[in-house]
Parts: C-alpha cells; sequence; structure tokens
C-alpha cells in the first residue's frame, strides 16, 4: 500500500508540475503579446512623426 501511494503522489506532482509550468508559458506568452502590441503602437508613432518630418517643406536633406 506504501507503494502505490507513494507511486500515486509522484504521479499526482509531476501532473501539477506540467500543469503549472503550462499556465505560467500561456502567461509568458499574454505578457509578451502584451507588450508587443505597446511596442508597436509606440513604433508606429514614432515612425508617423518621422514621415512629418521627412515631408516637411524646409527639411534638410543629406546626401549620402
Amino acid at each position: 500500500m506504501g507503494q502505490d501511494y507513494d507511486s500515486r503522489t509522484g504521479i499526482i506532482r509531476e501532473a501539477l508540475s506540467q500543469n503549472n509550468m503550462a499556465g505560467s508559458a500561456q502567461q509568458r506568452r499574454r505578457q509578451l503579446m502584451k507588450v508587443s502590441l505597446k511596442v508597436r503602437k509606440e513604433s508606429m508613432k514614432v515612425n508617423s512623426e518621422f514621415d512629418t518630418i521627412e515631408d516637411a517643406p524646409n527639411t534638410i536633406r543629406l546626401e549620402e
């Protein structure tokens, strides 16, 4: 009986551990997506500002 108990306990602990890791991975994925969207939004804002500057009539263009 003691052997069965230890075996079941080990299986349950392993299952809980895997479940926790999967949950953590999903949480990291959601957080990464959230931050990525923020960065993308800010990049679009910065690109828009550069477009405005480049299209300004008195813009000095440096030739390469």
